[in-house]
């Protein structure tokens, strides 16, 4: 990694377009998407490895991700969350017909859970849960309890009451 900073430091010295350089690599900062895009559109032409090619397209994905969650949860649209499944630590997606990943939504847009949508029940997951039950004032949880019945319930009242009226 000294190596790719060393060479855009050197590259933004030599070719005034790059200014990528000057600004996330020099300063050591997270580069944005759009310098991202550049570094990787330019790899290539400026001799960048393969592997650091990749660590750049891998940096891009996260960005990608980082920014479809805050979209979603930032969603205007009230979208009502009817889950059929009970929901535990370590189930996934696949074997509940994508319910992880819409409990993941739910719980991004209660502002509990800011990890990426997964699609799967991890540890982040089950501790939102258990935050956002405590705050429902949900008896009897805790983040090993996942989501049940009653949980299920809630869920649907507070995300479809306009549509139940």
């Amino acid at each position: 990694m000294k190596r790719l900073l060393a060479f855009f430091a050197v590259g933004a010295l030599l070719v005034p377009s790059l200014s990528f350089a000057s600004t996330c690599v020099e300063r050591n900062e997270a580069c944005s998407l759009g310098e991202l895009m550049d570094i990787s559109a330019k790899a290539q032409t400026l001799g960048v490895s393969q592997q650091e090619h990749i660590a750049i397209l891998l940096e891009i994905i996260t960005n990608l991700r980082r920014i479809i969650t805050n979209f979603k949860a930032s969603s205007q649209v009230s979208d009502c969350v009817d889950l059929a499944h009970d929901l535990r630590p370590g189930t996934s997606d696949a074997k509940t017909d994508g319910e992880v990943s819409e409990l993941q939504y739910f719980l991004t847009r209660e502002r509990v859970y800011s990890d990426l949508i997964t699609g799967f029940y991890g540890p982040q997951t089950a501790r939102a849960v258990y935050e956002w039950q405590k705050e429902q004032a949900i008896p009897d949880v805790s983040e090993t309890t996942g989501v049940g019945k009653i949980t299920r319930q809630k869920i649907r009242h507070t995300t479809c009451a306009s549509l139940d009226a």
